[in-house]
């Protein structure tokens, strides 16, 4: 018979579950899963980006269910799922109380980020599934009178650790703090520090093994980029937003609930010390993540990185705190927010701002460029594909079940985000393109790239190859990305025929919308524009204006227009669509050109 509060476990357990469930199977995959799938293709003892473990689970769910988006995530979705059989477990352990467990299991839909994070192919749920369980199994074996058991947890204890060494650099620092804290508590224990030192760590430092294999092999290209240039090492005032982003990661509610439970280490300290050690690693770790974020890049994501001091703390929320009414609010405002993320990301609306369009870019699109290259692949006769950065690359190779015939250019990001050596590896970088010399179509992300470095960005893509010709404009629905399409080494003719570059700003009027900015065209020069919204086209008539700038700017671009390149336009507020709009420009040659999409908020 179920009761009141297990009906609603249930029901929420229900709708979470099914909305996930809908988001792993039809949801585009994220840029990193994307590479995390096409390293797994590539089978390694690790990588030089990360180690091994979420490209082993990416591969081994792509060989039980087939190349989809479901199979990429299956594993790593089935490893979020046992989170709540360790709380249970834990639970059952620390309290044996109903109503505690009932709690613990529903903050864990009241962690928005966590649930966005469950539906994808990441190390950040891995992380979070292997403390839960080293964390139950610690706990377990400090409860237990049965040496026999107590043995088996041990040697279990050992095989996570070996395992989570190789999810992330980040595991490595939450073992160590860990570890630190547990000899805090339990070093003058001996029947629990034997076995820890002679059980489990004998069996954990064995994870290290295909992480310093591959390295070796390699140059140690792992602990080179995690290590050393993928931050600056720079104290950066501007990343205190941290500590006010985990308001959003947690929700103001749940983080107050988890310093709450915090406050409780002195208490327990004497009590349940293997509580207190839970809470001060949690503690610990997230003070040392506050003080990291302060000399991170602030080109990654780091609001995520201490989603793993929380999960463990409020999973016996039930324990340390009687406060009913923090209890249950903290789970409805949490819970709320993370359903409506989650609805968010299911039903995608078309977005009315750039914020909106920034947080579905990553995730959109690739279907729809792989369907233009498979269509430009076949009208030009073109079999190979080029792609400008690994992002492309991953991305394109899934969309096409082209794991080993996508090449890549030498690009920035590849270094910056630690691939570049890893492309190389796979036998996908392209060292020298001057050297290529076959027919090939080359996809570049134009968005990607700063205004100030695109015409020497493209300028260096003539460089490359004896003829780079435009083909098309790719503008992927409803988001600020953009591609561009190119024809490599088609004729013997040497042709350096790049996209026009783009620079438009908009004023909003009484019912008028003033759009303005300036197009420059290599070599050709631009005749026309139009700005377009929907279905309709408004042609600028107060063209070619001067801006001196613009040659001094881009001196590279070798534009007949010199610097009359501006344009204005007043257009009424009913004409442009869904808060968005485009330019279309004209070429001398008659060729049209699409600018990206412009979000009027």
């Amino acid at each position: 018979m179920f009761t009141k509060h297990n009906t609603v476990i249930w029901l929420t357990f229900v709708v979470f579950i099914a909305l996930q469930l809908w988001l792993i199977t039809t949801h585009q995959l994220f840029g990193d899963e994307a590479f995390y799938w096409l390293e797994g293709q590539h089978l390694s003892w690790s990588y030089s980006d990360l180690p091994g473990w979420t490209a082993w689970m990416t591969r081994l769910g792509t060989t039980i269910f087939g190349n989809s988006y479901f199979a990429v995530r299956s594993i790593s979705y089935l490893g979020f799922l046992s989170i709540f059989w360790a709380i249970w477990l834990i639970d059952r352990r620390l309290t044996r109380s109903t109503q505690c467990r009932q709690i613990n299991l529903l903050l864990v839909f009241a962690l928005p980020l966590l649930m966005i994070i469950a539906v994808m192919a990441l190390p950040d749920i891995w992380l979070v599934v292997f403390v839960m369980w080293i964390t139950y199994f610690l706990i377990d074996v400090i409860a237990t009178n049965n040496p026999k058991t107590a043995t088996r947890n041990w040697v279990i204890i050992g095989i996570l650790i070996a395992c989570s060494i190789n999810v992330h650099v980040r595991m490595w620092i939450w073992l160590f703090v860990a570890a630190i804290v547990f000899l805090i508590y339990f070093h003058a224990e001996k029947n629990i520090l034997k076995p820890a030192l002679f059980i489990s760590l004998p069996i954990a430092v064995c994870g290290m093994l295909p992480i310093l294999l591959f390295n070796y092999q390699h140059d140690f290209v792992l602990f080179a980029f995690q290590f050393g240039y993928r931050h600056p090492w720079q104290f950066q005032i501007q990343n205190l937003s941290f500590v006010a982003a985990q308001l959003l990661v947690v929700t103001p509610l749940v983080l107050f609930l988890w310093f709450n439970n915090i406050t409780k280490i002195k208490q327990y300290s004497s009590e349940q010390p293997v509580v207190a050690w839970l809470l001060l690693t949690a503690l610990l770790h997230w003070l040392l993540y506050v003080i990291m974020s302060l000399f991170a890049d602030g080109l990654r994501m780091t609001l995520h990185w201490a989603m793993i001091s929380y999960l463990p703390v409020l999973s016996i929320t039930g324990l340390l705190t009687t406060r009913l009414g923090l209890l249950k609010w903290s789970v409805i405002s949490g819970g709320l927010l993370s359903l409506a993320l989650l609805l968010f990301f299911s039903v995608k609306p078309n977005p009315q701002s750039n914020l909106q369009a920034r947080i579905l870019d990553n995730s959109s699109g690739w279907q729809e460029l792989s369907l233009v290259v498979k269509r430009i692949q076949i009208q030009q006769s073109i079999d190979n594909i080029i792609t400008d950065y690994f992002m492309t690359a991953a991305t394109l190779a899934f969309e096409l079940d082209r794991a080993d015939s996508i090449k890549v250019l030498p690009h920035p990001k590849n270094i910056k985000h630690g691939r570049q050596k890893q492309l190389q590896i796979m036998g996908m970088l392209l060292d020298n393109p001057s050297s290529y010399d076959q027919q090939a179509l080359l996809v570049v992300e134009d968005s990607t790239l700063k205004l100030q470095d695109k015409g020497k960005y493209y300028l260096t893509l003539c460089s490359y190859f004896k003829q780079l010709q435009f083909l098309e404009t790719v503008n992927i629905s409803n988001t600020n990305k953009q591609f561009h399409l190119f024809g490599i080494n088609k004729t013997d003719s040497s042709i350096c025929d790049i996209p026009p570059l783009f620079y438009i700003k908009h004023q909003s009027l009484t019912k008028h919308i003033k759009v303005s900015g300036w197009a420059i065209l290599h070599i050709t020069g631009i005749k026309a524009i139009t700005v377009v919204s929907g279905s309709n086209s408004i042609v600028v008539q107060t063209l070619h204006l001067n801006n001196i700038g613009i040659t001094q700017q881009f001196p590279e671009i070798n534009d007949p227009n010199g610097a009359n390149n501006g344009f204005e336009i007043s257009i009424p507020t009913s004409q442009i669509i869904n808060n968005q709009f485009r330019i279309k420009a004209i070429g001398n040659d008659d060729k049209e050109y699409l600018s990206p999409i412009y979000f009027l908020n």
